[in-house]
């Protein structure tokens, strides 16, 4: 029972049973929601917390149960009884956050046409003054008119964005959009475990569960080694991985170098290969001397688990043109979101990067923009406690040996 007095220690507890799932996305989600409440002792939270206990409890006997790919009918009976249990746990958060009944879901659709208004008009105004000062930029860069032309697109963009994002901010609880960003995210990720278990109407093939991309990625890398013993002192070596991060350049202007915040992406180099994880339809430029990096050391295996999370996360957010457009946000859902993805869902800390470091004055107003108009703080991601490691560790080993 969840009370008052034990809220926070429960809250921890949750937040290592969480990390102690298989690497998913919907660990992610999870830790939103569990990090949303963890500083709000209060009836609501509480209950919110009991129900949220539940779903991940039903989450760790749905792994236990078997692999999803299993032939065995009443296993399979089994998996689709918890994950109705799953959809039911989910259907009490909702109800208990208040944001999926019909006034929430009314004032949702306000809110957006509000916010089209607000984002066209901004957006006119925004392409305009970032037309004169890409002209400016242009200028002193000897290109004035792809200076004039990109600082249009920007500022159309990034203000556009700016007005149709600000009603939210100002009519919108905080919390609130937290549970509605946590919870919408939780419910895709339970759609697609589905597919894991049944095939779709439109798809002869299950999704591939996590452990096919593992064996998978394990199979690869083994090849760079000379000998299974070689492979093996590696997966329990301690090796270095970086984060880094360079100045991006939207739509590919190098004027607008400075303006538009730094792109993130995980380096990672076994055996003389570079492997990269990031958000991107082109591999990042690995020669261009980083603007941050964050050095951490795990196993080699922990590496192998996030290449092959990497790969599972293609299956919900590969770089396509749809995606961008429809499901990418600057502060929500980018690159940087992304890093954090693979390091949660892999049962590790957010980055300590900043999207915004040592910008000039345009894009710290872009920066300070985004920011604001956020659910989530600069360091939201950043207070995620690993579970021991050797834990994790065989969370990894079960993968590669599914009984």
């Amino acid at each position: 029972m969840v009370t008052e007095h034990n809220f926070l220690t429960t809250t921890q507890q949750t937040i290592n049973r969480i990390l102690a799932l298989p690497a998913s996305e919907i660990k992610y989600y999870l830790y939103i929601l569990l990090e949303s409440i963890k500083d709000k002792n209060c009836g609501i939270t509480r209950s919110f917390l009991v129900e949220l206990i539940s779903l991940v409890e039903a989450l760790h006997q749905l792994h236990e149960t078997n692999e999803p790919d299993s032939t065995n009918s009443d296993i399979e009976s089994r998996s689709l009884d918890l994950l109705e249990t799953i959809n039911n746990h989910l259907d009490q958060l909702q109800h208990i956050a208040g944001t999926h009944t019909f006034p929430a879901q009314t004032k949702i659709v306000l809110l957006h046409i509000t916010g089209v208004f607000a984002g066209v008009t901004l957006g006119i105004i925004g392409g305009f003054v970032g037309a004169l000062i890409g002209l400016a930029r242009g200028v002193w860069n000897y290109k004035p008119f792809i200076g004039m032309l990109s600082g249009a697109f920007v500022g159309n963009v990034i203000a556009g964005a700016f007005g149709f994002r600000t009603p939210k901010k100002i009519f919108k609880d905080s919390l609130i959009r937290q549970f509605k960003f946590g919870l919408d995210g939780l419910d895709e990720c339970l759609e697609h475990i589905k597919k894991e278990y049944v095939p779709t109407l439109f798809a002869q093939k299950k999704a591939q569960p996590f452990s096919y991309y593992l064996k998978e990625v394990e199979e690869e890398i083994k090849t760079l080694f000379d000998t299974d013993e070689d492979f093996e002192e590696f997966l329990e070596q301690q090796v270095e991985y970086r984060i880094n991060t360079f100045l991006a350049s939207f739509i590919g202007v190098s004027l607008l170098h400075g303006c538009v915040g730094h792109h993130a992406y995980i380096k990672m180099d076994i055996k003389n290969s570079e492997y990269l994880i990031e958000l991107s339809p082109e591999p990042a430029d690995t020669s261009e001397e980083p603007a941050q990096s964050e050095s951490r050391t795990v196993r080699g295996k922990k590496l192998i688990e996030m290449l092959a999370y990497h790969r599972k996360l293609q299956e919900t957010n590969a770089p396509t043109p749809a995606y961008i457009i429809s499901k990418m946000k600057a502060g929500d859902n980018d690159c940087f979101s992304y890093i954090n993805k693979v390091l949660i869902g892999t049962s590790q800390n957010g980055t300590t990067l900043y999207r915004f470091a040592d910008m000039d004055v345009m894009g710290q107003l872009v920066g300070v923009a985004i920011e604001t108009l956020s659910p989530f703080k600069p360091n939201f991601f950043l207070q995620a406690k690993p579970t021991d490691s050797l834990e994790h560790d065989n969370v990894y080993i079960s993968s590669l040996n599914p009984e």
